[in-house]
């Protein structure tokens, strides 16, 4: 109608043109009064301005989500970033966390045992702890110790199991030599007299009785309350019963170390022994550990010792204590005396 070829309608831009200007009455195939329209102008104007908004918003729509598409990306790049570093420091924590972690429960576990180790302690009482005194009628006095042993009995004058100290009703006897379970231990003390005031008597359970044996007038291996319980250690591992030893002496090796509790694991070294003379000086030992460890080089086992000097006090391993032969000394308990007497009595 504007008298240019038809194909430039497919050229955008230009068909928009085309369409603007008004028709020409030459070579017009379809209408010789067909003139320019205003209107139709404008409609086709609104159709390609919709065609415009609608192409720019699509454009702009693709670029919007693109951008917040690519903002997402970066979040989870940067969240996957910090997740990936997270899981690398726990992979590098892990082990130690895993270590302290059974380390508290271990100790944990041990402290458990520990007190129900001890509450045990409590409940069934302690060697050379007084469990029972009494008077008799003649003002004799009897104190009854816990002391659990089984030793065998070779020689003993009275053979014979008693109810009971006060009534001393026999109702059974042992044969020599014999073994026994011992229970306790009871002294019994005559304050009227001064010859044979001490009297010793087991407590045993043994056979189907329970009852006494008359050992007679021997030395009571817990006198003035020796290897009676004075003190605890209890650490997260270990457990060291301290018992009075009373006062004795024994020389020590050149350079035993001393530690400020029983044991290496738990304690510091404080001092040593030094040794200027020809023979080791004695010093004098208050109290003694009832456990003992093993030790490796010997075998045998050995107690701590608690060595008083100058007002101070340590602890020396025992293995390391001397008599004038070189030897180690034995320590007594009143374990060792009463199977000695009882084994060696005639």
């Amino acid at each position: 109608d504007v008298g240019f070829t038809g194909w430039l309608i497919l050229i955008p831009g230009v068909n928009l043109i085309l369409w603007c200007m008004p028709s020409k009455n030459r070579n017009n195939y379809f209408d010789d009064n067909n003139v320019f329209d205003p209107s139709r102008i404008i409609g086709l104007s609104l159709i390609w301005a919709g065609f415009i908004a609608s192409f720019f918003y699509a454009i702009a729509a693709v670029f919007l989500v693109n951008g917040k598409l690519t903002e997402a990306n970066i979040k989870a790049e940067e969240a996957q970033g910090i997740e990936e570093a997270k899981n690398l420091l726990e992979e590098s924590l892990t082990p130690q966390e895993d270590e302290l972690q059974d380390e508290m429960e271990e100790n944990a576990f041990l402290k458990e045992i520990m007190e129900e180790e001890r509450l045990a302690d409590e409940e069934q009482g302690y060697d050379g702890e007084v469990i029972q005194t009494d008077q008799l009628d003649d003002g004799t006095i009897i104190t009854l110790r816990r002391h659990t042993q089984t030793l065998t009995v070779r020689m003993i004058q009275d053979t014979n199991i008693y109810s009971s100290i006060k009534d001393r009703i026999v109702v059974g006897s042992i044969s020599i030599p014999q073994e026994i379970n011992i229970t306790g231990i009871a002294k019994t003390v005559s304050l009227l007299t001064t010859a044979n005031t001490t009297d010793i008597w087991l407590r045993i359970d043994d056979m189907g009785f329970d009852g006494y044996l008359h050992v007679g007038p021997i030395s009571d291996p817990y006198e003035n309350d020796f290897y009676s319980v004075i003190d605890h250690f209890d650490f997260a591992d270990e457990k060291w019963t301290v018992r009075n030893m009373g006062e004795r002496f024994y020389a020590f090796k050149n350079g035993t170390e001393i530690y400020d509790a029983p044991g290496t694991r738990h304690s510091n070294k404080i001092g040593v022994i030094q040794v200027k003379e020809e023979r080791s000086p004695e010093y004098s030992i208050s109290a003694i550990t009832e456990e003992t460890t093993l030790d490796k080089e010997s075998g045998n086992s050995y107690p701590w010792l608690r060595l008083d000097s100058d007002g101070k006090s340590g602890w020396i391993y025992g293995k390391y204590a001397v008599t004038e032969s070189g030897s180690t000394p034995e320590f007594p308990n009143p374990k060792k005396m009463l199977e000695q007497t009882l084994q060696d009595l005639r």
